[in-house]
């Protein structure tokens, strides 16, 4: 395969051509200067143990994210932008993250409200067992004692 021929802006004097050659040149130099489709610009970086790790493409963030390497409040940044680093979250790369499964809201909904049932149960046991104990220490006063 030959290697196309790198060329840039300033490789050519605007008087010499007419108004249709330099609209010509220069979409011919924005797409040289586009990679090409196989080949992905790699602007994304994120943090790891402190570190931050990259370049890479956007295709591999996102196979970072599908394997679990990366959630939402792992760092990122992407070269030539304002804001230096942000949660994943809040990147453009948010929407390549997994949507939480209705079916798993539903389990931990129940798991939820199994755990505080329990926890309702434990202390109305409780209160049974040491009912009198507790009635007595009340009337007493010996409940307040130190």
């Amino acid at each position: 395969m030959a290697e196309k021929e790198k060329f840039s802006a300033s490789d050519f004097d605007a008087n010499d051509v007419g108004e249709d050659a330099r609209v010509q040149l220069t979409e011919d130099i924005e797409k040289n200067e586009q990679p090409e489709p196989s080949q992905e610009i790699k602007q994304w970086y994120y943090v790891r143990k402190n570190k931050p790790i990259g370049p890479l493409s956007e295709a591999e963030m996102t196979a970072l994210i599908a394997d679990g390497t990366l959630d939402g409040f792992s760092l990122v940044w992407k070269t030539g932008t304002e804001r230096k680093w942000i949660r994943l979250s809040e990147s453009e790369l948010s929407d390549t993250m997994p949507q939480e499964d209705e079916r798993d809201s539903k389990r931990h909904l129940l798991f939820n409200r199994v755990v505080i049932i329990c926890i309702i149960a434990v202390l109305i046991v409780l209160v049974y067992f040491f009912y009198d104990e507790i009635s007595q220490s009340i009337r007493s006063g010996d409940m307040w004692e130190i």
